[in-house]
């Protein structure tokens, strides 16, 4: 499991690159198919990097609902983001993905443990 560890320059900064980590996941999401996985539980928090094939639109939910394509025009409240970066998220919990693209969206997941 890897973790959260930022690696130092020669003077001793932190060059704020974290090392390649050992828990990746990898989808080709298709439209409107939901997709999900659930966090370890080995700490009790992580940070989760998102990368998302170019103009792919990624709606992801990680407080343990469905993620959803939106459907109407209205603003309305959402515990879903579009095309988050990188979150920090409670291990256990499950992290849901779909896109509303009709070619579909190519995704990548890579999770760090923090101490």
């Amino acid at each position: 499991m890897s973790v959260l560890n930022f690696a130092k320059d020669a003077q001793g900064t932190s060059a704020y690159a974290p090392q390649t980590s050992d828990l990746k996941y990898r989808a080709a999401l298709t439209q409107s198919t939901e997709t999900s996985i659930t966090l370890p539980t080995d700490f009790q928090n992580y940070t989760v990097l998102f990368s998302y094939s170019a103009g792919a639109n990624v709606w992801v939910d990680m407080t343990g609902g469905t993620a959803s394509v939106p459907v109407t025009p209205s603003l309305a409240t959402t515990t879903q983001e579009l095309n988050p970066g990188q979150r920090q998220v409670p291990g256990g919990q499950d992290i849901s993905m779909v896109t509303g693209d009709t070619s579909g969206a190519e995704v990548g997941i890579a999770i760090y443990g923090i101490p």
